[in-house]
């Protein structure tokens, strides 16, 4: 059985979110991820990730920075 893409009328359909880092719209049936900041879309996840977990970023094999 082929598979359809799912079409919307975007001019008559109203998002329900808003996207958190692109301010891209949510409509229903989308998936998105429910973080502290607000819905996070698919596409941005990669780069929500890296934005946020940017000082927790290791080289291997690199020496450990010293706290302080």
């Amino acid at each position: 059985m082929e598979k359809r893409a799912f079409l919307r009328d975007r001019q008559t359909e109203k998002p329900l979110l808003r996207c958190a880092f692109c301010t891209g719209e949510i409509y229903a049936g989308e998936r998105y991820y429910d973080m502290e900041e607000g819905a996070v879309c698919w596409g941005c996840l990669i780069l929500y990730a890296r934005r946020c977990c940017a000082g927790r970023m290791r080289i291997a094999g690199s020496a450990p920075e010293e706290a302080g």
